[in-house]
């Protein structure tokens, strides 16, 4: 992502190593099309549930992408 212009990456000089990531304005530019994705994973975790399937999520802390 970083070579596609995405991300940006900043490594330090230290000990014990620090990296830090950001978006880029192009990656900004992805918030519509991963907020769809999120929702659209939100709607089938529940219409999956509503059918009795058993959905386990991977983090148990998850609380919904669109609440924050």
């Amino acid at each position: 992502m970083e070579t596609d212009g995405i991300i940006t990456r900043k490594v330090y000089a230290q000990v014990p190593p620090k990296v830090e990531y950001g978006l880029t304005e192009r990656g900004k530019s992805l918030r519509n099309v991963l907020v769809a994705m999120s929702e659209w994973g939100e709607a089938s975790i529940k219409a999956r549930a509503a059918e009795g399937e058993t959905v386990e999520l991977k983090n148990m802390d998850y609380s919904g992408y669109l609440n924050y």
